[in-house]
């Protein structure tokens, strides 16, 4: 028996600067008001409810202040088909199993801000290949997975500022992405 649960949301779209998905404004559906039923597993999107702006259009999702919200929703491509960057503000997730991203492959942009995740296991970016932004800043983190580095060494925008095992970024630089590399692997690494 497979128990499933339904993530219940409503989006306010806007238009947003994301320079780091190759374009000036893109249309966000913000989620700020998340109900969720029947725990989390094989969690599905439903009932998103978007006006002008048709669901193919999104580019970024983004949930925030969802105060019992505490899993990266599966099968958010159902309803946005074409997005290709996530957002979590200050939501409750705080354990990462690490296939929470294997079906979101075109992700290009990730924050996980203000939440209270305090490990990420190496194969968290496994099938992310054209990932260039991620923030895990403001979290707990005091662990990572050796095998995060290869994809993290191949990224443009990496942010850990305030967590408990590193406090670095690395913006755009190799120098600094090479020291947030080196920082990553004496302080955190499991």
């Amino acid at each position: 028996v497979v128990s499933t649960s339904a993530l219940d949301f409503n989006c306010l779209v806007k238009t947003e600067f994301f320079s780091v998905l190759g374009t000036r404004r893109v249309p966000v559906c913000g989620v700020s008001n998340c109900d969720v039923y029947n725990g989390q597993s094989s969690t599905k999107a439903r009932n998103a409810k978007i006006r002008p702006i048709h669901k193919e259009d999104i580019k970024v999702v983004t949930f925030e202040l969802c105060q019992d919200f505490n899993f990266i929703p599966k099968g958010l491509l159902e309803d946005f088909p074409n997005f290709t960057g996530l957002e979590f503000y200050k939501t409750k997730i705080s354990h990462l199993k690490g296939d929470e991203l294997n079906e979101y492959i075109e992700l290009v942009y990730l924050t996980l801000f203000g939440n209270q995740i305090s490990h990420i296991p190496g194969d968290f970016f496994a099938n992310n290949k054209k990932l260039k932004y991620v923030s895990f800043n403001t979290n707990q983190i005091k662990s990572i997975g050796v095998e995060i580095l290869d994809s993290i060494s191949k990224m443009k925008y990496v942010f850990f500022q305030n967590n408990i095992c590193i406090n670095l970024n690395s913006i755009s630089d190799r120098q600094d992405l090479k020291l947030l590399v080196r920082t990553l692997r004496a302080n955190c690494v499991i």
